[in-house]
């Protein structure tokens, strides 16, 4: 999991709520932190997007390196929101196009078919290298850098 620096929000002070006196309960969520009571900071921002490259990096295969048993990430799917998905199987080729049988951890009974084109990179999870892992712990606006998939949000 890798977290960023973020500094409190001064619309609500760091709560998550402001007071308004419009409504009977007196306080609504802040709309600009959205209840967090936190906002990245610009180099935290800017650290989002470079260790975005670093993981494609790291992550990214070719359809051609595609294995039964992979955990890919998935992009939004009709009713199946992007996330980590167990490859359970692949079909030939249609001209460029290949077609990936998906399965959800939580639920194996739920198969997701996705298109792919042949020359698309594919996000794979495995471990980070240790340069690379170095690289996004040493990028300003970083603050925690673990590699253990259990606490990464998609990495059931």
């Amino acid at each position: 999991m890798i977290q960023y620096e973020t500094i409190p929000c001064r619309k609500c002070n760091g709560v998550g709520y402001i007071e308004q006196r419009k409504f009977k309960d007196g306080w609504v969520q802040c709309g600009r932190c959205k209840g967090s009571g936190k906002l990245s900071t610009a180099a935290a921002r800017r650290a989002h997007v470079e260790v975005e490259k670093l993981l494609d990096l790291a992550w990214s295969i070719t359809i051609h390196e595609v294995k039964p048993g992979n955990r890919i990430w998935t992009a939004w799917q009709g009713e199946s929101p992007a996330w980590w998905k167990v490859l359970d199987s692949y079909s030939i080729p249609v001209g460029k196009l290949w077609k990936l049988v998906c399965k959800e951890d939580t639920r194996p009974d739920k198969i997701l078919t996705l298109t792919y084109h042949e020359n698309r990179a594919i996000r794979r999870w495995c471990k980070i290298p240790e340069d690379i892992m170095a690289k996004i712990a040493a990028t300003p606006g970083v603050l925690v850098v673990d590699d253990d998939p259990k606490k990464g949000k998609g990495n059931a």
